[in-house]
């Protein structure tokens, strides 16, 4: 789970994981993103690279108010 991602970041995240062994869909390796910028829960429909979302209520909630 990638924690305080901004989707549009998602590929240089793949890219880091890569350099280091880990690849999404190799030995079942899944990628999920916490969810708590507000973009991202407008984005999230455009996101076909990922394999979920985890809400951070608290931080999604904060920044929406803020």
């Amino acid at each position: 789970m990638i924690p305080f991602c901004a989707l549009s970041m998602r590929v240089a995240g793949a890219q880091e994981m890569e350099k280091h062994g880990l690849k999404r869909g190799v030995n079942e390796l899944e990628v999920y993103v916490m969810c708590e910028i507000p973009s991202n829960v407008i984005l999230a429909t455009n996101c076909r690279n990922l394999d979920g979302f985890s809400i951070g209520s608290n931080d999604l909630t904060q920044l929406v108010l803020g």
